[in-house]
């Protein structure tokens, strides 16, 4: 294992990796205003060749025309449900489609941008309601999808002064909202998966952050077996 974690000993790692047959699937979550977007470009580029990316599915259907939501609460909880449907069909196409770019590829890692344990915590009545529109009955069909999940914890829990619509302009939740979905995220992933759970929490600059992250995905792909 290599102490400096630079592109050399990724290559080297990913050299044994090769000789796998499945991917290594790790989740980069956490509630609104995590860092998730700008930590994810950083290992597009880290990882370019060497790694396969799920793109967020709500900000893909947010940004691509998807309604915003509704003031009223009433109305705003039946636009959540229908979200997440929509949400969940999208992730399970995306997941499928990047495994078989990574496979045809030879990578042999795949990073994601959330998770299919986001759901709950963003759907107004939780797991039951999700497994319903995804067609499955038992939630622990989803248990050990993913190899590592690391939960980065939202500015809005931690830094309340810095969360705002920085990084993602599709960002609808308020502060208070944004807390509760963090708790709720870290929740409903904490047990999908196999061989880690991370707690990534927010640290003095970017870099620092980003390191912590980058360390642990460079570590999982030298004892992932």
């Amino acid at each position: 294992m290599c102490i400096e974690l630079n592109i050399l000993c990724i290559c080297t790692l990913i050299t044994e990796r090769r000789k796998m047959t499945t991917p290594i699937k790790i989740v980069i979550t956490g509630g609104p205003c995590a860092g998730k977007t700008s930590i994810i470009e950083r290992l597009k580029v880290d990882f370019d060749g060497i790694a396969s990316f799920v793109p967020e599915s709500a900000t893909i259907l947010l940004e691509g025309g998807y309604p915003a939501p509704p003031e009223d609460s009433a109305k705003r909880e039946t636009w959540l449900s229908e979200l997440q449907a929509v949400v969940g069909t999208l992730q399970l196409q995306l997941e499928a489609m990047v495994l078989r770019n990574a496979l045809s590829a030879d990578h042999s890692l795949i990073i994601l941008d959330r998770s299919l344990g986001d759901l709950p915590a963003y759907h107004p009545r939780g797991y039951e309601a999700v497994m319903h529109q995804l067609k499955a009955h038992d939630i622990t069909t989803l248990r050990d999808r993913y190899h590592h999940i690391l939960h980065l914890h939202s500015l809005a829990n931690m830094r309340a002064e810095l969360y705002g619509k920085v990084g993602n302009a599709s960002r609808y939740e308020t502060r208070e909202q944004a807390v509760k979905i963090d708790r709720r995220i870290r929740g409903s992933n904490e047990w999908l998966a196999m061989n880690g759970f991370y707690d990534v929490l927010p640290r003095a600059n970017f870099e620092q952050k980003y390191l912590e992250v980058k360390n642990i995905i460079v570590q999982s792909l030298a004892t992932v077996s």
